[in-house]
């Protein structure tokens, strides 16, 4: 026994039980008249030895301070509720937590607990035996109702007979309500066709409906008290952690994509929705989670997009044949004007292989582009000016270009009947603006209060006063008027300030 205990405790025991012995011992020696010494008697050292080994235990080795020091930090420290009750039910000792419970004073010390606390009677009705008692009560506490669990222990002498009763009241309130919104989340996740389950803040799985489980290849049997972590493997631990941090910070995650492993090892997508669940001290307890197998709609997203790559493929390749084609058509015009002497006829088939030149420009463009769909308005616009300079064999050291172009994103719709105005307008400067002269040519594109704006400026002789754009015989004033108004369905002013100034203004695509 002595080994067990530290060195205080067996100073303690050793003293007692000398102080017990030796005068025992030398008890024996007298009835057995045994003198060691003819001049010493040794009944009358029985009493000073027994009080000398009591002074001993109680100042030396601190006997008289273990019970209060034990119960003070023991049993004062403890949030329960602690009542010692004697065989006749009166209280003999409470904790601080007991009296804050009762809202009872020091003076209940020796009363009848049933006296001083009216309600017990009705709680708990003490055998005479030595019966345990467990049950949960409600008290009524500061307007609050709380719930409590109600623990009484028998202590009982060595010959077994029932000496004091110890009340144990623990407060539940946290716990019971914790069980309620288990109790809803099972009753609404077990109706519902989607996989949900329950777990504690530390993983360990608590609760379980079939869909879950099956969804997993377990039974709810099968995952009740394990750890979350056996429904995914190593490579998706990190996203599982991640979605953990995510959840104690905000409190709640929505519509969040994780793989799972099921109980053969293979791996599957869900859907992930969680709930951290608080007490009302704003702690932790439980995370509430539901999950959707979205195998199905996964591979319909691959097919999808399988048909879209298939389908970009193919739109692709219809503006590069169109675009092959467009070359072909300019290639024969080219061939074509070697054959013709006039200057007029030829001029025409030029302004004709521009043309077919600015279209076959835009499926270059998209064929080459990321985004099918829309063209890069600032490259393309670039690409197509500096084409003209080269046809027409101007020099940019004699006529300057200055582009200003926002990258404003043109469908196909749009691009096309931009590039042909922009087309005419421009070589139309090559063309009359600057006999014999140097001088400068503006291209600009950006957005103005929700529509864009097209300018094509040269500050050149300018288009006469008399000349009437909309009305006239030259094609590509007319291809222009009728692009801007017809097919853009914008307005188009002309100014003759500085030179000849085009402004185009339009909604943008949809």
């Amino acid at each position: 026994m002595f080994v067990r205990y530290r060195t205080l405790y067996w100073w303690q025991s050793g003293a007692l039980l000398a102080g017990a012995l030796l005068p025992l011992f030398w008890s024996m020696l007298y009835l057995l008249e045994v003198n060691l010494y003819s001049y010493l008697e040794p009944m009358p050292l029985n009493l000073p030895v027994m009080n000398l080994a009591l002074v001993f235990v109680l100042l030396y080795v601190k006997m008289a301070k273990i019970v209060p020091v034990a119960r003070e930090l023991v049993i004062e420290g403890m949030s329960d509720s602690v009542i010692v009750l004697d065989s006749e039910d009166r209280i003999v000792d409470m904790n601080a937590a007991a009296q804050r419970l009762m809202n009872a004073a020091s003076n209940f010390i020796g009363q009848p607990i049933n006296e001083v606390w009216s309600d017990w009677s009705t709680w708990v009705n003490l055998p005479r035996d030595q019966t345990k008692i467990g049950k949960e009560i409600v008290l009524d506490q500061k307007g609050e109702q709380r719930t409590y669990d109600l623990r009484v222990s028998p202590l009982t002498s060595w010959q077994g007979y029932l000496v004091s009763r110890i009340v144990v009241i623990r407060d539940i309130t946290a716990r019971k309500r914790g069980e309620e919104e288990i109790r809803k989340f099972k009753t609404i996740s077990d109706r519902a066709g989607y996989g949900s389950a329950m777990c504690d803040i530390e993983g360990t799985l608590i609760y379980i409906n079939e869909s879950f489980a099956q969804m997993h290849g377990y039974t709810a049997e099968e995952l009740m008290g394990k750890h979350i972590s056996v429904l995914h493997n190593e490579a998706q631990i990190k996203d599982v952690n991640a979605l953990h941090e995510k959840l104690m910070e905000r409190g709640d995650y929505t519509a969040e994509e994780l793989w799972h492993k099921r109980k053969d090892n293979t791996v599957f997508p869900t859907l992930m929705n969680g709930t951290l669940i608080q007490n009302e001290e704003g702690i932790p307890h439980f995370v509430a989670i539901t999950a959707v197998n979205i195998t199905e709609r996964k591979q319909a997203e691959d097919r999808i997009k399988q048909q879209l790559e298939e389908k970009e493929v193919l739109l692709r390749e219809i503006h590069h044949r169109v675009k092959n084609n467009l070359q072909i058509v300019s290639s024969l015009l080219s061939l074509q004007s070697r054959y013709i002497k006039d200057k007029r006829d030829l001029e025409m088939l030029k302004e004709s292989q521009n043309r077919i030149r600015s279209m076959a420009l835009i499926h270059e463009k998209l064929y080459y582009s990321e985004n099918l769909a829309n063209i890069d308005s600032r490259e393309y616009i670039q690409t197509l000016v500096h084409s003209l300079f080269q046809s027409y064999g101007v020099s940019m050291s004699r006529i300057s270009l200055q582009l200003n172009v926002e990258d404003v994103s043109l469908d196909i719709d749009t691009a096309i009947p931009c590039g042909l105005i922009i087309n005419e307008l421009v070589s139309n400067s090559l063309k009359h603006a600057f006999p014999e002269r140097k001088g400068e040519i503006c291209v600009g594109l950006h957005t103005v209060n929700g529509d864009i704006e097209l300018v094509v400026s040269d500050n050149g002789i300018g288009i006469p006063e008399d000349v009437d754009f909309s009305d006239t015989q030259s094609l590509g004033l007319h291809l222009v008027s009728v692009l801007a108004e017809g097919q853009l369905r914008g307005e188009i002013t002309l100014s003759r300030t500085k030179g000849t100034e085009f402004r185009i203004t339009f909604s943008e695509p949809t």
